[in-house]
């Protein structure tokens, strides 16, 4: 396997006395096929299962359902994936804007998935809470039954 190697890669520009003005560096590999493949094939595999407990689950009450939500996280990174990775390979040799690529769409999957899957237990929580205990006991019952 080919380990990752720091290169460093001159910026156009020279000085009076024809030195560079500007470099920058970042560590590079020949072949990365054998580290993403496994990577690609896990992270489908996981969003496959996922997709799949999400159909089984279907039926379920509202109430404890998280099928809507799961699959719109799961569509939300996939079109995060779409968009973004066309624009990281545009931008592969411009290093802050494929640093800042690469931090938002890290920033907006994390924000995306933790927002689907958290937001609407945290929304029926508070709606709980301003139930007296007879209606939080009888919409209990009612989403069992």
């Amino acid at each position: 396997l080919d380990p990752l190697t720091y290169v460093r890669q001159e910026n156009g520009g020279t000085d009076y006395w024809n030195r560079v003005i500007s470099a920058y560096g970042s560590c590079r590999s020949e072949d990365v096929t054998p580290y993403l493949i496994p990577l690609a094939l896990v992270n489908f595999a996981l969003v496959a299962i996922a997709c799949w407990q999400a159909f089984q689950a279907r039926d379920i009450k509202s109430e404890f359902s998280e099928s809507f939500f799961i699959g719109l996280t799961v569509f939300s990174s996939f079109e995060a994936f779409l968009t973004g990775l066309p624009i990281l390979v545009i931008v592969k040799d411009m290093p802050d804007a494929f640093y800042l690529v690469l931090t938002l769409m890290i920033f907006l999957l994390s924000m995306a998935v933790l927002l689907l899957i958290f937001l609407p237990k945290v929304l029926m929580q508070r709606r709980y809470a301003q139930m007296s205990e007879s209606d939080q006991k009888k919409e209990l019952q009612r989403s069992i039954q």
